[in-house]
């Protein structure tokens, strides 16, 4: 058996318990039978009133249900000897919704309100008397019943009277199934409520969430009113009227809510609904009480048909998509639909169990859907993070391919930069080299160089070719190691020479990365100033220092103590043009000097643009 139906059937043996106000005991004596008076007022009714019988439970129509109603029972019973000795009994009455007053052989022993036409009673909770023994005596003992009721029906829920050791738990336990757990299904229904409205308030497309909410939150209001037991008479009408808003604002949202589960969203219905939700409050404020008697007989059995039909499309939707969410929510909205409609006949005098049942059945059901909602919310969850997952797993494989992708194109753009690089290389030196030995060929071939020339000659094509090989390298080059070279080639020719080379590059880290083509235009630059201070400058010391003094700009500076400036460079085959054109590729700028000697100054950026060679 599904949980759902262990809870129906527990539920039904709770209402036949209450109904027949417990199970039996061995002391406690149940009164079958009663007579029963309407009217007189005032004083107690004698013994030639005109009584009549009626059998016990009890339930009196009457005509005019908003009018003050006196109604008596006079009802025997047999004091027992253990009753007459001093043992405490009492008389314990299920249900009376009336102000009460109680008599014993013709004393008051009980108030439950006095009469009075400023309030309506509304009492729907047990109530249990002691019987006092010095008012018990043998034989027969009458018990008197006088109620001040409104309402279609003026019911008694039968009466026992026996110890009162076997009677206060039976009172106890009705007191709990009626009043306490009516308190417990109004806040229930305030915090499912509450909760779902929260849910649907971050997420307004998931309707259901809301209108579960409202219809919660309207069966919590709905059922605090059971604390109110005196509703003063000048808010009667008011009152029926909140209370026909507040029974529809639990059912048709419910409805809604259910045919919005079986994919049914038929606007035009559910305007209607709405209609029809407001028609009663509107409609006895308008027209006044003597459209009750319409109202709680017609209108709420249009509830219970529409409630019916809703619960009927969405059987159907759950056979045709089963899912154990939606077989619990049916299984606990049918539940709470039969205890309302016991509720609603036990109200107009039929009795069926005895006993109001719905606040027992609509926890069931609120706990069934909130059940429900919460497990589609948490499945949601886990398919937004299976998505995620997925998405994450995908974006790291689109990563990976990105990542390969820019490593391959990483390798392209190596393999371009270096071709590209060594186009311009093998370009400066067919525009260097190249042009210096055709020159120096035709020289030759007309007999114009005797072999000191022709010796110079392959000596600065050598010098060329070396200052190249040094700045072919890979795409970033170690500029200081070529500076040592280019010094290590030159420094003989200065000792031959007889001029002191001083070199300092302590400015210098160790090493000094740069793409080769700077490093060539640096090592041009150098070394035409190093070979025109060996040719012209007649110095005796020449002292080149290098520095990077931030990190951010490479300083080049070359000094002599020769004859200066003019005849330093004007025998020079670039010039001095040339070198402020190397300058500029550089991004720099070249600054001369002749005081004392020659000084020449370079500057430029570190890690600027490539150059080409020029």
């Amino acid at each position: 058996m599904k949980p759902t139906s262990w809870a129906c059937s527990g539920f039904s043996l709770l209402l036949l318990a209450l109904a027949t106000g417990g199970f039996a005991t061995e002391g406690a004596m149940p009164i079958a039978e009663a007579q029963f008076l309407q009217g007189h007022p005032q004083g107690l009714p004698p013994a030639d009133a005109p009584w009549r019988p009626v059998p016990l439970p009890s339930s009196i129509r009457t005509e005019d249900p908003d009018s003050l109603q006196t109604v008596w029972y006079r009802l025997a019973f047999h004091a027992p000897e253990a009753a007459l000795s001093g043992e405490p009994f009492a008389v314990y009455i299920p249900s009376f919704f009336c102000a009460l007053t109680l008599y014993l052989n013709g004393n008051r022993i009980g108030l439950v309100a006095p009469p009075s036409e400023a309030y309506h009673p509304r009492i729907k909770r047990p109530h249990q008397f002691l019987l006092p023994d010095s008012l018990l005596r043998p034989g027969e003992n009458i018990l008197l019943l006088r109620g001040e009721c409104r309402g279609f029906s003026l019911s008694l829920g039968g009466i026992w009277v026996g110890p009162e050791r076997e009677l206060t738990p039976r009172f106890e336990e009705r007191q709990f199934w009626q009043i306490t757990a009516a308190k417990i299904s109004s806040t229930l229904g305030i915090l499912a409520g509450a909760a779902m409205l929260m849910v649907w308030w971050r997420r307004r497309k998931e309707v259901s969430y809301g209108l579960f909410a409202v219809a919660s939150l309207f069966w919590g209001v709905h059922s605090a009113t059971i604390v109110l037991e005196f509703i003063p008479a000048s808010l009667w009408t008011e009152w029926r009227a909140l209370y026909y808003f507040l029974t529809g604002g639990f059912c048709i949202p419910l409805i809604v809510f259910f045919l919005r589960e079986s994919q049914r969203r038929w606007l035009w219905f559910e305007r209607l609904l709405l209609a029809y939700w407001l028609a009663a409050p509107l409609g006895l404020l308008l027209l006044g009480l003597r459209e009750r008697a319409f109202l709680d007989i017609y209108w709420l059995a249009g509830l219970f048909l529409l409630m019916l039909l809703a619960l009927g499309i969405f059987a159907a939707h759950t056979l045709r998509h089963p899912s154990s969410a939606g077989y619990a929510m049916l299984a606990a909205a049918v539940f709470a639909v039969l205890l309302g409609l016991n509720d609603y006949l036990f109200n107009l005098g039929i009795s069926v169990v005895g006993a109001f049942g719905l606040h027992l059945g609509v926890p069931a059901m609120l706990l069934a859907i909130t059940w429900a909602l919460t497990n589609r919310f948490v499945q949601s969850l886990a398919v937004v993070e299976n998505m995620n997952v997925v998405l994450e797993t995908q974006l790291a494989e689109r990563e990976g391919e990105l990542a390969q992708s820019y490593h391959l194109l990483r390798g392209f753009e190596r393999q371009q930069a270096m071709a590209e690089e060594r186009q311009r290389i093998v370009s400066d030196m067919h525009d260097g080299l190249g042009s210096h030995l055709i020159s120096s060929l035709a020289l030759v071939e007309r007999g114009a160089a005797g072999a000191k020339e022709v010796a110079e000659v392959l000596r600065q094509g050598i010098d060329e070719l070396r200052l190249v090989i040094d700045a072919l390298g890979p795409e970033k080059g170690d500029l200081i190691s070529a500076l040592g070279n280019l010094r290590f080639r030159l420094a003989p020719r200065f000792s031959a020479a007889g001029i002191s080379l001083r070199w300092d590059a302590s400015g210098l880290q160790d090493s000094l990365e740069m793409s080769p083509g700077a490093g060539l235009q640096v090592l041009r630059i150098l070394q035409e100033t190093l070979t025109n201070v060996l040719k012209h400058s007649r110095a005796g010391t020449v002292s080149v220092s290098l520095a990077a003094p931030d990190g951010r700009e490479f300083h080049l500076r070359v000094k002599d103590d020769g004859v200066g400036l003019q005849s330093n460079l004007a025998a020079s085959g670039h010039g001095l043009p040339g070198m402020r054109r190397r300058a500029e590729a550089l991004g720099g700028r070249l600054e001369l000097a002749s005081e004392g000697g020659t000084t020449v100054h370079l500057f430029f950026p570190l890690g600027g643009a490539d150059p080409g060679a020029h």
